[in-house]
């Protein structure tokens, strides 16, 4: 089961789904006061890039939709393969909490993914 919301983008590897676009982000009441920031959790900023995805698939003036829909695929195999929407206790930031700098670079590399695409959907 997903600790995320209702989830409607079908089933990728490991049987986990990805978040869909009309869905917001639920508050998570698995997080203790010692923690990060939500803005900084893998979970986070992964749903934000799935949210991005759907946004910039479903305008007609996007270019180059069929590259987005593979990128989104890839996206989301990746995502349910490591279990970043995955129950808390099997979440890849829960299971990163001991691993600071192996989470860092998945943060930043999360956060380039982000980045690029809210410049593809900043003109929509």
């Amino acid at each position: 089961m997903n600790r995320g919301p209702n989830l409607d983008n079908g089933n990728c590897e490991g049987g986990e789904k990805t978040p869909a676009a009309s869905v917001t982000h639920p508050r998570k009441s698995t997080k203790q006061e010692n923690t990060e920031p939500a803005e900084t959790e893998i979970y986070d900023i992964a749903f934000r890039c799935s949210l991005l995805f759907d946004r910039y698939i479903s305008n007609p003036r996007a270019s180059s939709i069929e590259l987005a829909e593979e990128q989104r695929a890839r996206f989301n195999t990746w995502s349910a393969y490591i279990g970043v929407f995955a129950e808390h206790s099997a979440s890849l930031d829960n299971r990163l909490r001991d691993s600071p700098e192996i989470r860092s670079v998945v943060l930043r590399l999360l956060d380039v993914l982000q980045r690029n695409l809210q410049r593809g959907v900043s003109p929509f």
